[in-house]
């Protein structure tokens, strides 16, 4: 009897440490089982997260477990995003960072749909290059705060105290040319165009405001033209410009017309259903960014990302 009790007692540990461990409830962006992050590291984590959250619509949550027990990291990290859910149901990018304590291993879980924009070869270099250089040193909260930061910067995000990126500047644009040919209005052209615009749209067509624009713009470059060949020459009179000048009194003719018909006909009421639709839009948008909890957006991963030993 004695035999088999100390047998009993030596499978027991090992008995334990295969036990599978439970996923935990997702009830905030960092859930600290192991114990081993204080309240700043807390705090600069969240922040990080809320900020890719907002820039990007990524969703990343934190882990931290003494142990994966029977489960590799990999298929622990598995079980856990399955079961979170993180990220967007139809965009499937949600990202999952997990650290073993007792087990020395951390994982970076990536979404199916945020594989091509974090690659498997990005989560190992901010796994090796910013996570376990400061595991190796016993910093397991200022190693997920870099963590995070990184997987931050890989994706676009700003952290705060990196140096502001500088834009590029602009090349010199050239300096604008002086055409040669350009119509040069003599004084009595220019009152007769300003006269023509302003008396003639309301003579003709005023059932048709662009026949009108169009009868009207053609009369005036017309008079204009024709006055400016008389007194400066044919020199002064091209017809790329004739036509530039045609172009210009129809867009004027068009804002005329538009304030005829506004002074003859009413400007109307504003419809109010757009400013209620944006405001039930507004409304919308404040209830969605409310703290009502943390909770996964139905997302799957799809078995990418990188796992790393210390």
């Amino acid at each position: 009897m004695r035999f088999f009790t100390l047998i009993l007692l030596a499978v027991l540990p090992f008995a334990s440490l295969a036990a599978t461990v439970a996923v935990p409830t997702l009830q905030q962006r960092v859930t600290d089982e192991a114990g081993v992050l204080n309240a700043t590291d807390v705090q600069q984590i969240t922040t990080q997260i809320v900020a890719l959250e907002k820039k990007t619509g990524h969703q990343l949550a934190v882990l931290t477990v003494d142990t994966t027990g029977d489960d590799s990291i990999e298929q622990y990290a598995t079980r856990v995003f399955d079961a979170w859910k993180l990220g967007d149901k139809q965009r499937d990018d949600g990202l999952l960072l997990v650290m073993a304590k007792t087990d020395r291993t951390v994982r970076i879980e990536v979404g199916y749909g945020l594989e091509g924009d974090f690659t498997d070869v990005q989560a190992a270099r901010v796994i090796n290059g910013s996570i376990i250089p400061h595991f190796k040193q016993g910093e397991m909260g200022p190693g997920l705060v870099a963590g995070v930061q990184s997987i931050a910067r890989q994706l676009g995000v700003p952290v705060e105290g990196d140096a502001p990126a500088v834009a590029p500047r602009p090349l010199a644009e050239p300096a604008p040319t002086v055409s040669n040919d350009a119509i040069t209005l003599s004084g009595g052209s220019v009152g007769l165009w300003l006269l023509g615009m302003i008396i003639l749209p309301f003579f003709f067509l005023r059932r048709n405001p662009l026949l009108r624009a169009l009868f009207v713009s053609g009369i005036v470059t017309g008079i204009s033209a024709l006055s400016t060949l008389v007194t400066s020459g044919a020199e002064s009179v091209s017809g790329d410009n004739v036509g530039l000048l045609f172009g210009g009194s129809l867009m004027v003719q068009m804002l005329i017309s538009s304030l005829i018909g506004t002074l003859l006909g009413g400007g109307g009421s504003r419809d109010r259903s757009d400013d209620s639709s944006d405001s039930r839009s507004s409304r919308s948008r404040d209830s969605d960014n409310s703290d009502g909890g943390f909770s996964g957006g139905g997302g799957r991963s799809g078995g990418g990302g990188a796992s790393g030993k210390w």
